[in-house]
């Protein structure tokens, strides 16, 4: 089994469900719409990219490897420091330790990426995330 599969799988069993009053509350994902959510997310035109509550990458979509460079063989599996820049690594801890206290934050934000050529891009994120009951979190709140 790939970790990309194993990836899937994981998030069809726990994937956010619809957002009311700022909370998101979890629920199981039939397995045809899984099929569906995997086919979008894998051929949307927008870069997609997956993270654990660490900051392992644990998924990026077919889009994330055209723009940053890099096979998702090479990215699944490592921290997201790979793809910051000296200057954005203290922000996007900060953003990660703000949801993880369950702080609001802004759902966009600007900030520097690094390609795997090593030259900076500047980019415009949109962030979601998606809560696994697996790991002790049921909820989210949206800036």
């Amino acid at each position: 089994m790939s970790a990309h599969q194993s990836d899937a799988q994981l998030q069809s069993q726990h994937l956010a469900g619809p957002l009311s009053e700022g909370v998101r509350q979890t629920e199981v994902i039939p397995p045809r719409q899984e099929d569906r959510y995997r086919d979008f997310v894998e051929n949307a035109e927008d870069v997609i990219l997956t993270c654990a509550p660490n900051g392992v990458i644990t998924s990026v979509n077919r889009a994330f490897e055209k723009l940053f460079g890099y096979p998702r063989e090479a990215l699944i599996g490592q921290s997201y420091h790979l793809l910051s820049t000296p200057t954005s690594l203290p922000q996007w801890q900060d953003r990660l330790r703000l949801v993880s206290m369950g702080e609001r934050v802004s759902i966009f934000w600007e900030t520097e990426a690094q390609h795997q050529s090593g030259h900076l891009m500047y980019v415009e994120c949109r962030t979601g995330f998606i809560y696994l009951e697996a790991a002790g979190l049921s909820r989210l709140r949206y800036g």
